[in-house]
């Protein structure tokens, strides 16, 4: 096959992931140089693809929350529909009080069989490390749930959630109209689980 056939093949398979069809196979190409462009097309469509996931179920949460459906409801249809985006064994959503002086888990679900840090669990924000989160508006990654535990003994919502066998996390806090509302924990039972997040 030649070069300007490869070409055009190439000009084809972009027009096709343009298109949303991003399942699309490489064409056997002697060409070093279009051999490595025809590998960046295809990681491209690869990474739209996840992007494009991303979007649909980010839009279908939305669609859950403009519908009027309750907290609880969009929190379980997220527990139930964003494991092939974010990988997870528990959800957690927590919720801050009007005086900021609060966390208040409102809502868990988990894989395991019993959670220890459910709805209602009640924990002060100042001397938290989830203070921190707040203020730089940033996600934080804990890799390794047991050495951080050891390194904040004091930590109780970390001790109950390793107590559920949880073992990295990542913790998302809600902003709504740049103000600081609450966390949403993803956990996962495996360590490092965040480390490429």
């Amino acid at each position: 096959m030649g070069k300007e056939e490869n070409l055009y093949q190439l000009i084809e398979i972009v027009n096709r992931i343009k298109n949303g069809n991003f399942n699309v196979r490489l064409p056997s190409c002697n060409d070093e140089e279009l051999s490595k462009l025809a590998n960046s097309i295809i990681e491209l469509g690869k990474m739209l693809e996840r992007r494009f996931l991303e979007i649909k179920k980010l839009n279908n949460v939305t669609l859950k929350v403009n519908s009027g459906f309750l907290l609880d409801e969009v929190l379980d249809f997220l527990f139930e529909n964003f494991r092939d985006l974010i990988p997870y064994n528990r959800i957690g959503c927590s919720l801050l009080d009007e005086n900021n002086e609060y966390l208040t888990a409102r809502w868990a679900k988990s894989d395991a069989k019993k959670i220890f840090l459910g709805k209602g669990y009640k924990s002060k924000l100042e001397g938290s490390t989830l203070k921190k989160i707040f203020e730089t508006q940033e996600p934080r990654i804990i890799n390794d749930l047991e050495e951080y535990v050891k390194m904040k003994p004091e930590s109780e919502s970390s001790i109950l959630v390793l107590n559920e066998g949880v073992r990295s996390s990542l913790t998302c806090p809600l902003i709504v109209n740049a103000k600081p509302v609450g966390f949403l924990f993803f956990s996962s039972f495996e360590k490092n689980t965040y480390n490429n997040a």
